[in-house]
C-alpha cells in the first residue's frame, strides 16, 4: 500500500485493517499465526529525518507497522522509542491514538541531532531484559534509520550482549545512504545467536504491504526457533481447538445414531459443562455413569464416578480425553471406547449430582447453563449438543443423557430428568447399593 496523506480518521482505520489482513496472510505463510511477542519500534529522529516526519511519511510507516503489534503483541500496543544522540520513550501506539500520532506525540519532542544506535538498544535491554524479563514472550524490535551512526563499537557490544537474550532486532535503512555499518552488523561475529537482520529501501512507501511484511518476517522465524531450542524463549503450549461447525443441537427425547454419524466409536468423548450461580457458596457437582445391563440392573463395579473413574473393560474413563487435551475445556469429560463395552451392557446413563445438597440447601435451580456434548475425538469435532438444564428446578440429581444399543447401533438420547435425594436416589433407581 503506497504513501498517502490527508486521510480522515475513518480512512486511516480502514487502511490499517487492510494492512492487517495482508499481514495475516504473511504470518500464515511463515507459520507464525497465533504467535505472540512484545513489539517495539525504534525510529530515528536525527536532523536528517525531519522532512520524513513533516511530510507525513513517518506517520504512514507507523500506520503500516501497527498491525504487527495488533497481531503479535501481548497487549496489542506498539511500544515506541525515538533516538538521535539520545533515546526517549514515546507514548505507545494503539488504534485509539494512531490518527495524527506523529503530530501529537512525536513532533513536540523531536530530538533532531546526530545518529547514535547504542542508546536505544541500551533502552531495549533495560526495559525488556532487566525491568520486564519474560521467557514467555520474545521481543521483536524494528529499528528504522536513514544513516550510519557515530558509535559503532558500542552498538556492536550491545548487539552481542542482546544475542543471549530473547530480543530480535530488524534494522531498516531508508534513503540513499550506503549503510556500510548495518550491512556489516548483519553478519556480526561473536554472537550467541544471529539476533539481527537488515534490509534497505530507497523509498519504503513504494513497496507494497505484502513485500514489506515478507521482509520484516524474513529471518525472525529462524531466530525464534533457535531461541526456543536454546531456552531463551519458552515453547508455547498449543491449546487444542474444537471444531463446532458441524455440531447439531438436539432436544429432550430426540434419538440420534452415533454409529451412523461417527465412524470411529473407539475415540468418542462426552463433555459435560455447566455454569452455576453460587451466590458465594461452595457447590460440588459430580459426574457418574451407570452401565446398565440387559436386565436393567447395574452392578456396583459398573458405576463409574470419582472413586471408580475407569470401567474394568476400559471402555469408560472419567477426566480423560484420548490425549486430545480437550478435557480442560469442560467441567467434566468422559472418554469412551464403545467397542470395549461388554455385549451384556445395554445402556450408559450419564448423570450429575450435587454433593451435600440437602445440608447446603442447594439444587439445580442454581444452574444457569448446562450442556452435554458428544465429540468425535479423532476429528476433534463436536457432533451433538444438548442443553439439559431447561426443565430443572429443585432437583439435586439429574440423568443428563443416555447412550444405548439399538439393534446393531449405538444411539444417544437426551433425557434431562431430575431427582431429589442426590446420588443415593440415582443408585436406588438403578438398583445399586449406595453404601
Amino acid at each position: 500500500m503506497g504513501y498517502t496523506v490527508n486521510l480522515s480518521k475513518e480512512q486511516t482505520i480502514n487502511k490499517i485493517n487492510l494492512s492487517k489482513n495482508t499481514l495475516k496472510v504473511c504470518l500464515e505463510k511463515k507459520k507464525l499465526s497465533g504467535e505472540k511477542a512484545r513489539v517495539a519500534f525504534i525510529i530515528d529522529t536525527s536532523g536528517s529525518m525531519y522532512s520524513y516526519f513533516t511530510s507525513g511519511k513517518a506517520q504512514n510507516i507507523i500506520e503500516r507497522i501497527l498491525p504487527l503489534a495488533l497481531e503479535f503483541d501481548d497487549n496489542g500496543e506498539l511500544d515506541m522509542f525515538q533516538f538521535s544522540n539520545d533515546v526517549e520513550d514515546l507514548e505507545p501506539v494503539t488504534m485509539d491514538n494512531i490518527y495524527g500520532y506523529v503530530n501529537n506525540e512525536v513532533m513536540p519532542y523531536f530530538l533532531g541531532e546526530a545518529t547514535y544506535y547504542a542508546p536505544p538498544l541500551e533502552r531495549i535491554l533495560e526495559k525488556y531484559v532487566e525491568d520486564e524479563p519474560s521467557k514467555e514472550y520474545p521481543t521483536y524490535v524494528i529499528f528504522l534509520t536513514d544513516g550510519d551512526n557515530f558509535d559503532e563499537y558500542e552498538t556492536e557490544r550491545i548487539v552481542r550482549y542482546l544475542s543471549r537474550e530473547n530480543v530480535f532486532i530488524q534494522f531498516i535503512g531508508i534513503g540513499n545512504e550506503r549503510f556500510s555499518f548495518l550491512k556489516e552488523l548483519d553478519d556480526l561475529s561473536g554472537r550467541y545467536l544471529d539476533n539481527a537482520n537488515f534490509f534497505e529501501v530507497n523509498d519504503i512507501d513504494r513497496i507494497s504491504d505484502e513485500k514489506l511484511y515478507a521482509r520484516l518476517m524474513n529471518e525472525y522465524p529462524i531466530w525464534l526457533n533457535q531461541a526456543r531450542q536454546k531456552g531463551l524463549v519458552n515453547t508455547p503450549v498449543i491449546k487444542p481447538t474444537l471444531n463446532k461447525s458441524y455440531s447439531k443441537e438436539i432436544q429432550r427425547g430426540q434419538k440420534m445414531s452415533l454409529t451412523q454419524t461417527i465412524p470411529n466409536l473407539s475415540k468418542l468423548l462426552v463433555g459435560i459443562d455447566w455454569e452455576v450461580n453460587t451466590q458465594g457458596q461452595a457447590v460440588d457437582i459430580d459426574t457418574s455413569i451407570f452401565m446398565m445391563d440387559v436386565n436393567k440392573k447395574t452392578e456396583d463395579d459398573n458405576v463409574i464416578f470419582y472413586n471408580n473413574p475407569r470401567s474394568a473393560d476400559g471402555g469408560i474413563e472419567i477426566k480423560a480425553d484420548h490425549g486430545t487435551g480437550l478435557k480442560d475445556m469442560f467441567k467434566d469429560m468422559i472418554q469412551l471406547d464403545l467397542k470395549r463395552i461388554p455385549s451384556n451392557i445395554e445402556k450408559l446413563a450419564f448423570t450429575i449430582t450435587i454433593d451435600e445438597a440437602d445440608k447446603r440447601k442447594q439444587s439445580f435451580k442454581m444452574m444457569s447453563k448446562g450442556y452435554f456434548k458428544i465429540i468425535d475425538g479423532e476429528k476433534m469435532a463436536e457432533i451433538f449438543s444438548y442443553k439439559f438444564n431447561e426443565n430443572l428446578n429443585m432437583e439435586n440429581a439429574v440423568v443428563v443423557a443416555e447412550i444405548y444399543r439399538y439393534k446393531n447401533e449405538w444411539k444417544v438420547s437426551p433425557i434431562g430428568s431430575g431427582f431429589a435425594g442426590g446420588l443415593k436416589a440415582l443408585c436406588d433407581y438403578y438398583g445399586v447399593d449406595a453404601d
